[in-house]
């Protein structure tokens, strides 16, 4: 009986070190997924969003729907729910733009200024040494929505089309 009892503690110990497959999809990715299958690229986003007595058109509203689908918190500019990361940065420093965009996680918004006047917004899916790949509207064609966008560092300065000159990072303060 306790050889018994033994070899059963031995193998559930030796079982518990097995690692298991974990799925390495996160909630935020999960629930992106469902927002492309809603929106997906090459679709065309013509509503207007209403978040708490605040309206978006365009690329805000993509971004405040996709935000309030992801994290239950839509992000609305100058409203205390979304934290920004790193530093507002140039748009012409390509340097500090890679390194703010390394700090950056996949559902945060991109948010592109031309001093103080909003030119453009987008959802972060990742980024390498060429640019970022962004989920997007109303960039080029009117309400047109791009999935893995693709922006290369060296096409800045024209980042956006209404010359936007600076550019901040914002994260869901409930992100995890």
């Amino acid at each position: 009986m306790k050889n018994t009892i033994g070899k059963i503690i031995l193998i559930v110990g030796i079982l518990c070190l097995i690692p298991l497959p974990v799925n390495a999809k996160t909630i935020v990715e999960k629930r992106l997924e469902e927002v492309v299958k809603e929106y997906p690229d090459k679709s065309v986003m013509n509503n207007l969003v209403w978040v708490n007595g605040t309206e978006g058109g365009g690329c805000n509203a993509l971004v405040m729907y996709t935000t309030l689908k992801v994290f239950h918190n839509a992000y609305v500019p100058g409203v205390n729910t979304f934290s920004q990361i790193g530093k507002t940065t140039s748009t012409r420093n390509v340097s500090d733009m890679k390194k703010l965009f390394k700090k950056a996680k996949i559902g945060d918004v991109i948010r592109w200024r031309n001093g103080y006047t909003d030119s453009h917004f987008a959802i972060y899916l990742s980024s390498n040494k060429s640019g970022v790949y962004l989920y997007e509207c109303n960039f080029g064609k009117k309400n047109k929505v791009w999935y893995k966008h693709f922006w290369a560092w060296n096409n800045m300065k024209t980042w956006p089309s209404n010359g936007a000159n600076k550019v901040n990072v914002y994260r869901s303060k409930n992100y995890n």
